[in-house]
């Protein structure tokens, strides 16, 4: 068997992922992770060589948490649309609405006129992938500058910025690579992102969400928690990148 398979064989055998969906990913990690998908499953993120039983013995010592937090995660399954790629259709950028239209020819793939984004004509994936990359292109370049307010208010040199699809997370401090954000954020208020950027960055001095880094974050953003809640509320609702193939009546 393959090292996967043996992982499999160890946990399936342990019964410690019992009643939880769940798979194996083998990264490039020293470490074993564990992370709480958006449909409630289970990831197991393994090094390239470890020890099937060790693997199985980290996860059965945490199976109370994993099946609190999947259960948690499952009851408040997000409500995320399916969109198609067709004129009309809503496909908003900082809480402004902006439609989409569909058009024969153009000289580049996507583009935004008015509250108008223009979409050469494709297939409806190749159509979802284009109108992701420009939340991204789009995300990067409002990010930047918008990111100087709260660097310098926490005195922190400004690190760089990326926007990808981060799974679970709307953002991620990393202090070699920067900071990286969901391009999924981009469809909130601006509001809501600087609540992400200063959570991000209040984390230059910890990871952990100890009653430290609270307060660090409520003395740059008072309303915080008030933020925190409608993200909660809102981000449930974005739009993810799937679409649906389009109808025609018979």
């Amino acid at each position: 068997m393959t090292a996967p398979e043996k992982i499999y064989a160890a946990l399936a055998a342990s019964g410690a992922l019992k009643g939880l969906t769940w798979k194996i990913r083998v990264s490039q990690r020293r470490t074993l992770g564990l992370t709480i998908e958006r449909d409630a499953s289970v990831t197991v993120a393994v090094p390239p060589t470890v020890d099937p039983e060790m693997v199985a013995a980290f996860i059965r010592n945490r199976r109370p948490w994993l099946l609190k937090k999947s259960a948690q995660r499952a009851a408040t399954l997000a409500a995320h649309p399916i969109k198609r790629i067709v004129s009309g259709e809503n496909y908003p950028y900082l809480g402004r609405h902006q439609r989409l239209l569909v058009v024969s020819e153009q000289d580049v793939p996507i583009q935004l006129e008015g509250n108008w984004l223009r979409l050469r004509r494709m297939a409806p994936e190749a159509g979802a992938q284009a109108i992701v990359g420009w939340y991204r292109d789009q995300g990067r370049q409002w990010l930047t500058p918008r990111l100087d307010r709260w660097t310098g208010r926490l005195g922190i040199v400004q690190p760089a910025v990326d926007v990808r699809d981060l799974g679970q997370r709307w953002g991620l401090l990393d202090r070699t690579s920067g900071l990286a954000f969901h391009w999924a954020l981009l469809q909130l208020d601006p509001s809501l992102v600087d609540y992400v950027i200063v959570h991000e960055l209040a984390h230059y001095d910890g990871h952990h969400h100890g009653p430290e880094f609270w307060e660090r974050v409520e003395c740059i953003l008072p309303d915080f928690a008030a933020r925190k809640s409608r993200l909660a509320e809102l981000g449930r609702t974005v739009w993810l990148g799937d679409v649906s193939e389009p109808t025609h009546a018979g």
